[in-house]
């Protein structure tokens, strides 16, 4: 029964990953304005919509919730502070679900901005904390997600402190591969293979063959 469990809160997060995609490309898609807009703008330009992806980012949140701070965080062994930052993404998911951000200046705008903000520099310290800590015991696909996420990271600040204009015009694209490969940092995190068990296990497999 718990292998059961710990299965199930294994996949959550790569159901929550893909169902947040499928939903807000096909709002996006179906609200398009131009990449000048960012999700959220295109999800925010129908009540329908806004509606929606509130009910499904809620969803699909609670499940990279539980992958994270049951799944993940036991797995790895990590501590509060992993637990601390997992915290205030999810918080910050849930905010910017449920406050849609309105083309006018609102409460619930400014609510969502604020939420965006602190949800892209707790990802950064996210990253930064992940790769210190597993850096040396996660696999190549860890390894690969987290150099994406930098070069992505740095490709988007670069933009915005250079060449804002730029930014501007293209800050769906910018936004959406940002949210990208942080969802694939967090998948690298459920299924990359700890090498330093390996090790072990080759460690112990020469010990009985002498």
């Amino acid at each position: 029964m718990l292998n059961k469990l710990r299965e199930a809160q294994r996949n959550f997060g790569i159901f929550g990953a893909v169902g947040f995609f499928i939903t807000v490309s096909a709002i996006a898609i179906q609200n398009w304005q131009g990449t000048y807009l960012t999700l959220s703008q295109h999800i925010a330009l129908s009540p329908i919509s806004s509606v929606i992806f509130g009910f499904i980012n809620t969803l699909t949140t609670t499940l990279i919730a539980i992958c994270l701070l049951s799944y993940i965080a036991q797995r790895w062994n990590l501590g509060r502070n992993f637990k601390l930052l997992s915290t205030i993404i999810v918080a910050c998911l849930y905010i910017i679900g449920w406050f849609p951000h309105l083309p006018t200046e609102t409460l619930g705008s400014t609510i969502h901005q604020a939420a965006a903000w602190v949800l892209m520099c707790t990802i950064a310290v996210f990253a930064v904390y992940g790769a210190i800590r597993l850096w040396n015991r996660a696999d190549r696909y860890f390894h690969a997600a987290t150099i994406a996420y930098f070069l992505i990271a740095a490709a988007s600040a670069v933009l915005y402190f250079c060449f804002y204009q730029t930014f501007r015009e293209y800050v769906f694209i910018v936004e959406s591969s940002y949210i990208l490969v942080f969802f694939c940092l967090i998948l690298s995190m459920v299924y990359a293979a700890d090498t330093s068990k390996l090790d072990v296990k080759k460690r112990l497999r020469g010990i009985f063959k002498h």
